[in-house]
């Protein structure tokens, strides 16, 4: 019968890719930093240590920064590692970068555009409404 193989655990730090869950940690939700806190199971854990995702961060954060193509949104270890203060959940994203000047212009141009006007759904599917 054949044996499953098994995957090496990968250090970080070593400047190899993040998987998945470790990207979506850095990007969106932070849940290292809450289960080492007690707050998430350890099943959920995408790093070891907050040493080890800061480090994760320091190794990726030009290319996760890179990849961030929504004006006025940061990753979630920016806020963590790099915003000048914590983020206010109670005010949009965008407007306390702005209150803080950390907009780009290329942010703020998009951030000022108009929205794209939509046809209705039903002219989309030519659906009588």
């Amino acid at each position: 019968m054949p044996r499953a193989r098994r995957i090496p655990k990968r250090r970080i730090g070593s400047g190899e890719p993040l998987d998945t869950v470790q990207l979506m940690d850095l990007l969106i939700n932070g849940r290292t930093r809450a289960a080492i806190a007690g707050n998430v199971p350890a099943a959920f854990v995408a790093f070891a240590s907050e040493e080890a995702r800061r480090a994760a961060w320091e190794i990726h954060r030009d290319e996760l920064l890179a990849r961030e193509h929504i004006p006025g949104n940061r990753p979630a270890a920016w806020w963590d590692y790099e915003a000048p203060e914590p983020r206010d959940h109670r005010e949009a994203e965008a407007d306390q970068l702005q209150r803080l000047g950390l907009l780009t212009p290329d942010e703020l141009a998009a951030l000022a555009a108009p929205p794209p006007t939509r046809e209705p759904w039903a002219a989309r599917f030519d659906v009588e409404e």
